[in-house]
């Protein structure tokens, strides 16, 4: 079993928060509590499972659908995670814990997906996913047994291919490259967008800011938005992300999403960043296929119950809007 500033705006920034509209409905964390001796779990008719060694979508449908499902709520991805911390295999995020060692993905879902030679199966191939490098190797699950050199990114033996991490490399290696070759469309590259700090509760001089990000991983593409704030485990804040216009476009006639906003999303994942400091992330996309274009602006908001604005028992503060495009 797995173990696991702009502090002179103040007045500028802050906000009265005479809201009068109910925020959305929290989804309630879910949990499985029946887990398979097999290693293997079934949701909404999604599968994944392991062989000991390595976590194994049996196909690109089934990972894209849990690379996904953090956006159903942060109940629905915290599912996930519980039934991947049941299974056998050990996870990169589980290797780099033991050797106190930094994260090279930034990602709790590759961190979780990987294992500790940051390989995973989906469908019939093996991927290893190479962040000191930004390269990803792939070996047909056929030839399994070439596993080693896998992990050595072998030069010498033919069933290891090498992409980029800015290649759409689930397409290639199912694919090939004539299927990509159809397809003319622009590709979106790597980039972000930050806010600066904004202080609020003065005068403990706590602080937020934004930062958007646009990330090819070979295997996964994430446009997200990362909130750091300086109010780890304090239970008297509150905090979400101000939405608007968020557009994105899949390449080669795939999917596309047109003006999503949301006056308070809730982020679909948490992390500790040091005992004063945490980040909260909301993914806008997260798929195998690579973006087309994208573009939207978001700031954040903090409600502060330690100042209470009637008729609110908080007072709001905003961030700066930041925008990415592509």
């Amino acid at each position: 079993m797995k173990k696991l500033a702009y502090s002179g705006l103040f007045l500028a920034i802050l906000g009265f928060g005479f809201v009068g509209c109910k925020k959305e409905d929290k989804t309630p964390n879910q949990t499985n509590d029946q887990k398979s001796s097999s290693s293997s779990s079934t949701e909404k008719n999604v599968r994944f499972y392991d062989n000991g060694k390595y976590l194994i979508f049996p196909t690109t449908a089934d990972y894209d659908y849990q690379s996904e499902a953090r956006n159903f709520g942060e109940g629905e991805f915290q599912a996930f995670l519980n039934n991947v911390k049941n299974l056998n295999y050990k996870s990169y995020l589980e290797r780099i814990s033991s050797l106190n060692e930094t994260s090279l993905f930034g990602d709790d879902f590759l961190e979780n997906i990987l294992n500790d030679d940051m390989i995973v199966q989906i469908g019939a191939y093996l991927y290893r996913v190479d962040a000191s490098e930004n390269k990803v190797y792939v070996l047909p699950s056929a030839k399994a047994s070439s596993y080693a050199d896998l992990v050595n990114e072998s030069k010498t033996n033919n069933n290891v291919r090498k992409f980029s991490f800015d290649e759409e490399v689930i397409t290639l290696a199912e694919s090939g490259a004539a299927g990509e070759a159809k397809c003319s469309d622009p590709v979106a590259d790597a980039t972000s967008s930050n806010s600066v700090n904004v202080t609020f509760d003065i005068p403990f001089s706590k602080t937020m800011n934004i930062r958007n990000e646009y990330k090819p991983s070979g295997i996964l593409f994430v446009l997200r938005t990362d909130m750091i704030h300086t109010t780890a485990f304090a239970p008297n804040y509150t905090f979400y992300f101000q939405l608007d216009n968020v557009s994105w476009s899949q390449r080669c006639g795939g999917e596309t999403q047109n003006g999503f906003s949301h006056p308070w999303k809730s982020a679909d994942s948490k992390a500790t960043v040091n005992s004063t400091t945490q980040r909260e992330t909301y993914r806008h996309y997260a798929r195998s296929k690579r973006l087309k274009s994208f573009k939207y602006k978001v700031r954040g908001r903090n409600e502060n119950f330690t100042i209470p604005s009637s008729p609110n028992p908080y007072t709001i503060y905003f961030t700066e809007y930041t925008t990415i495009t592509r």
